[in-house]
C-alpha cells in the first residue's frame, strides 16, 4: 500500500511504501557486478565501511573508491549494522 506519493515520472506516480527506506544509486557496481547503493556496507580490502553521500570542502558525492577493482557488497546500514 502507497502510503506517501514522492512524484511522478513520465506520467507514472511513483510511491513509498510505510517501512520502505529509500536508498540512492551511486552509478557503480562492485566486483560482481551489483548495483551499489547508499547505505550499502562494502568490503574493501580487510575494511568494511558504509557508502554515504558527503559534502566535503565544497565538493559533493558518495564515500566510495570509484577505482578499487575490490570492493564488494557485504550488506547494508539498515539490515547488517554489526558489519561496521
Amino acid at each position: 500500500m502507497i502510503t506517501e506519493i514522492i512524484g511522478s515520472q513520465n506520467g507514472v506516480i511513483t510511491g513509498v511504501d510505510s517501512g520502505d527506506i529509500l536508498m540512492q544509486f551511486t552509478g557503480l557496481t562492485d566486483k560482481n557486478g551489483v548495483d551499489i547503493y547508499e547505505g550499502d556496507i562494502i568490503k574493501n580490502w580487510d575494511t568494511n565501511y558504509a557508502v554515504a553521500y558527503e559534502l566535503y570542502d565544497n565538493m559533493q558525492g558518495f564515500s566510495i573508491d570509484s577505482d578499487d577493482s575490490d570492493l564488494e557488497i557485504i550488506g547494508n546500514i539498515y539490515q547488517n549494522p554489526e558489519l561496521l
